[in-house]
């Protein structure tokens, strides 16, 4: 049956055509319901992972954290150079608080 002769006639469409027709629009929302639940589940794991984040530099910005081991032969040495007036050098404790792969690090000057 050529296209014209399809498009003139007054039968209206056959079953098989509905039923694609119907395939399409099924596979068409099962397509839009998977992206909005995947991408829903990507922004509940992220915010999760923020939260867990904030928390912990929260609990390091609160001295919840462990010292580093000294280095052999005693504390760390903090050294700064300022410009016009010499070397400064301090020895400070090292303290440090892990997140996956970030980690914070504080100092404390020792007297």
């Amino acid at each position: 049956m050529s296209i014209f002769r399809k498009l003139l006639s007054e039968k209206g469409e056959s079953i098989a055509e509905v039923l694609m027709a119907g395939l399409v629009i099924a596979l068409g929302s099962l397509l839009l319901f998977t992206m909005v639940n995947v991408s829903d589940n990507l922004i509940t794991k992220e915010k999760e992972s923020y939260a867990e984040f904030i928390e912990t530099k929260n609990e390091f910005e609160m001295n919840k954290f462990t010292e580093v081991a000294k280095a052999e032969g005693g504390n760390y040495q903090l050294q700064i150079a300022l410009q016009g007036v010499g070397n400064y050098t301090e020895d400070v404790k090292v303290y440090t608080k892990s997140y996956n792969d970030i980690n914070f690090y504080s100092y404390e000057v020792i007297k």
